[in-house]
């Protein structure tokens, strides 16, 4: 072998070890959101939320968390871990402690690094931004758009993950831009025009700040889309009784039977 050729191959022996332990085979954008992701997780300690949620529940239901907990801390496996997790995720989600809850669901994403589970976790958050308490509703809010975010970004495509995030930004406006939410879904929705999900959500939104016409509009076009879909039926009977339409009562039948448990 001669010198260039030699070289040549300790080159590219380098190179190639350079490449394997020295590089993040990550895309920027993904590794911004788990910098991102890792960076907010560290500004919440939630043991003291967890010690304060533990005092609010009876002796029964707290017996079911530390039962939980205790086959938590016997887990051997990911897989009986993940699932463990779950049980307690769903356990502080039933007390409405949805904080709690979130922080379990975003372990399980952390074990099982799936978009549907960090979808999950985002939307787990979800409904505490609603809390009274500004601490617990900011904290949800930052940790369900940091789980969202990083759900899209595992799988872009997916566009129930995109509404979920806009939902988040129209439950808590930002100062800085209040519109952010609504813009998200028109965008989704021009881009998407028969896509079910962006449609329903738009439609609820016109009917909770009271444009009915546009309500119905959306929804109509949701109803084509899928005539049997209980939600939509029930969302265009209310619009119809706003308006004084005079199919409001067929609706509102139909409702009931597709709700009928």
């Amino acid at each position: 072998m001669t010198m260039p050729q030699a070289v040549a191959v300790v080159g590219a022996i380098l190179l190639t070890l350079l490449l394997y332990f020295g590089f993040d085979t990550r895309s920027p954008k993904q590794q911004k959101e788990i910098e991102r992701r890792e960076l907010a997780g560290s500004q919440i300690d939630i043991k003291p939320f967890v010690i304060t949620a533990k005092g609010s529940l009876a002796d029964v239901d707290l017996r079911e968390i530390e039962q939980l907990e205790a086959e938590l801390a016997r887990s051997d496996s990911d897989s009986v871990r993940s699932e463990t997790l779950k049980k307690i995720s769903g356990a502080w989600y039933k007390h409405q402690h949805y904080l709690v809850a979130g922080h379990f669901a975003e372990q399980v994403a952390e074990i099982d690094s799936t978009e549907l589970a960090w979808s999950i976790a985002g939307t787990t958050y979800f409904p505490g931004i609603s809390n009274a308490d500004q601490v617990i509703s900011n904290a949800c809010f930052e940790k369900a758009v940091e789980c969202l975010e990083y759900a899209i970004s595992l799988n872009p495509d997916e566009i129930s993950h995109r509404v979920n995030l806009a939902m988040v930004y129209v439950r808590k406006p930002t100062q800085d831009n209040p519109m952010q939410g609504i813009q998200m879904l028109i965008g989704l929705n021009e881009n998407f025009p028969d896509n079910l999900l962006v449609l329903s959500t738009l439609g609820q939104l016109a009917l909770e700040t009271g444009q009915w016409e546009r309500a119905k509009e959306r929804l109509e076009r949701a109803l084509q889309l899928d005539q049997n879909n209980s939600k939509v039926i029930c969302m265009l009977a209310d619009a119809y009784r706003q308006i004084g339409d005079v199919r409001a009562s067929e609706m509102q039948t139909k409702c009931e039977l597709l709700t009928v448990k």
